[in-house]
């Protein structure tokens, strides 16, 4: 796959709350949602928040619908990003509703991740086995799918039902978009096969990405590469791999001119040498801005 001639900028946020800091976690969420707010402002396409559980310090983001649903309401143009809802220990037909009720209050902004987790305690607190991970991805992405229609009626291992209609309805028809999380070549493939968009982040390495994103390249479908902290050459490896668009949280640059020449090799973002979130929104500026192509 070829390199896209222009890569839209998103944010990526685990909402972190690290001791050393001092920050609490309503000013995490607060300063989080004022940022959104300037980001609107300053053209870029989309923000990504996760779903993680029991991660003290790490994310304290385990309830993404609700922080998604007010940063609706803060933003105009942002889209607004699952990354990822997981399938496992989350029910499916609860999943469409909300996803249609943050579609609603974001006036068709939404944008759908899926994924399995990774966590045992997650699994085996939320009562569920990883063992049944892929039958919750595959029988719940035909729900999501099927949603934004007329009753339909799932006959599956997990989810068996009649006439199912799903209240309310997405602005976006038949469905927001939906990506899964790549976190292995099989996913990837997988994923593709499925016609859904993938979310990587930079742990596969550049040669295994472009082996397996060759299975996007008949598709279209949208690739959005993420990092939480991420290395500068990983957002070019990303690109150069078919991304189409990079969910930043923190970049680390060694070099002092790798700012400029990953500035020239996307040519559609302004950075600069600490391209990072900054946890006030008077600094928010500092991070950079879309160029309009």
């Amino acid at each position: 796959m070829e390199a896209p001639t222009q890569v839209d900028i998103d944010l990526f946020y685990e909402l972190a709350v690290p001791a050393h800091l001092g920050r609490s976690e309503a000013q995490a969420y607060h300063e989080t949602l004022d940022e959104l707010s300037l980001a609107d402002t300053l053209g870029f396409h989309g923000a990504w928040l996760v779903e993680h559980h029991f991660m003290r310090e790490y994310s304290h983001s385990s309830s993404p619908e609700t922080f998604l649903a007010a940063a609706s309401q803060r933003t105009k143009n942002l889209r607004l990003g699952h990354a990822v809802v997981v399938l496992p220990y989350n029910h499916a037909v609860r999943v469409a509703e909300r996803a249609a009720a943050l579609d609603i209050l974001s006036h068709g902004r939404l944008e759908m991740g899926i994924g399995r987790g990774f966590s045992p305690k997650e699994y085996q607190l939320f009562g569920s086995q990883m063992a049944d991970s892929r039958l919750h991805m595959q029988e719940g992405l035909q729900i999501l799918r099927q949603a934004g229609g007329e009753p339909f009626s799932p006959h599956g291992k997990l989810y068996n039902f009649a006439e199912l209609y799903i209240i309310p309805q997405p602005v976006q028809q038949p469905h927001p978009p939906l990506g899964t999380a790549d976190v292995s070549p099989p996913t990837i493939q997988s994923a593709a096969q499925a016609r859904i968009g993938g979310l990587s982040g930079p742990s596969l390495k550049p040669v295994a990405l472009a082996a397996v994103y060759a299975c996007y390249a008949a598709t279209q479908l949208p690739i959005v590469g993420m990092g939480g902290v991420t290395c500068g050459q990983d957002v070019v490896d990303l690109t150069a791999c078919g991304a189409r668009h990079v969910a930043l949280g923190t970049v680390l640059f060694s070099d002092p001119d790798a700012p400029a020449r990953i500035r020239e090799e996307l040519s559609v973002v302004q950075l600069d040498d600490t391209y990072a979130l900054a946890h006030a929104p008077e600094k928010t500026l500092e991070i950079g801005q879309k160029v309009v192509a």
